[in-house]
Formats: structure tokens, sequence, C-alpha cells
């Protein structure tokens, strides 16, 4: 099953229908995939959910044709008690994260990015948590791409941090995980995949 986010809407290629029966997602057949995209992109659309009858294979395949494919990696950031941390970054708070370079493995990408955005020095990976999938346009006339972000998890004793503010990052913070602020005014496919990676293991 793969969830993919188009701006705020919910594509979810999976052979199962148990997900439309129980979220009251639209169903749609393979062949409107690319109308379905091109909407959510342009706006024609507004923010809809889609449950798109794909194996894991058709839906790879698919996604490899149709699309220019992006890799990137990053990390949930974690304090010694806990607490994650966050970035703010044009008007709202992500997570650090980046295109991988040539050569490159996926975590060897998260910690680059993650000490190039935040200043981190000291800097120790837990574990890989798992996948996130997005699809956003680029310039007029070529694909758009699907981006893969893997993320990691991740501790550090460091806290002074310096913000990248040539890729507008503008504050550092830890928040606890029962606070709202960051989950408040952040994209829905990080708060998704937090809440299906990271937030349910943590309780």
């Amino acid at each position: 099953m793969y969830k993919v986010f188009v701006n705020e809407s919910l594509l979810i290629f999976s052979d199962s229908q148990a997900q439309h029966n129980s979220s009251g997602m639209l169903m749609a057949k393979p062949e409107e995939t690319e109308r379905i995209v091109r909407n959510l992109l342009s706006g024609v659309f507004s923010t809809t959910d889609y449950l798109i009858p794909f194996s894991d294979t058709g839906a790879e395949n698919y996604l490899n044709e149709h699309f220019e494919i992006v890799t990137a990696a990053g990390g949930i950031v974690l304090d010694k008690g806990g607490k994650v941390l966050w970035i703010f970054r044009r008007g709202k708070w992500d997570l650090p994260k980046g295109k991988a370079d040539k050569g490159e493995s996926a975590e060897e990408t998260a910690i680059r990015e993650v000490k190039e955005e935040c200043g981190i020095k000291k800097l120790r990976v837990k574990e890989f948590l798992g996948n996130a999938y997005h699809i956003y346009p680029i310039t007029k006339g070529k694909k758009a791409v699907f981006k893969t972000t893997h993320w990691f998890l991740m501790e550090t004793d460091d806290v002074d941090f310096i913000p990248q503010t040539e890729e507008d990052i503008t504050e550092i913070k830890f928040f606890g995980t029962d606070e709202k602020t960051p989950l408040e005014n952040t994209f829905r496919s990080l708060k998704t995949f937090l809440e299906d990676h990271y937030l349910k293991k943590s309780d």
C-alpha cells in the first residue's frame, strides 16, 4: 500500500477496499489517476481523498512511469527527555529533511540534512521509521515529481542550534509529543506519517 499526498489530499494505492469502507474515501479507477493528480495539483479539485485499487507492483510501475523520481531523507530528532525537534520554515512547522546527493545512502542523507539544517554536531541514529510519499509540480511542461522521503529516528545531546537561513529556516525548537503547537501548523502528510510511524509507538 502507498499513501501518497498531493497537496493536502491523500491518494491510497491499495488493492484492499477495506480502507474505503472505514474512511469514507472516494473510489477511483487506476486509469483515472492521471486526471485526478493533474486536477489536484492545479487546484481544480478541492481537498479530497481517493482510494485507487493498485497492487504494490502496479502502483510502483505507474509512479515510475509517470513522474520524475526524487529521493530524500530526514530525521525525527529527540532530546534526552523524548521531545521532538521541529524547524519553522516558510510559515509552517516542519522536520529537518532534504534531497539525497548522488551516491548517498538514505541514512547518510538524513544525517547530513539534519546537521546542515539545524547546526547539530552530535547525532545518533536509532532506527529507520518508514517512508513518506508526496507528488508535487515542477516547471511547466515537465513531469511532476514523485518524492520518497526516508525517515529515521535520531537522538542528540545538543541544546544550541543554528537555523540554516538559506533554506528559509528561522526557528528550531523541541516540543513534547503532547504539545499541539507544531501539529496544528504543519503539513497533513507529515502529521499523518508521525501518527502512523512514531506517535503510536511512543504512546
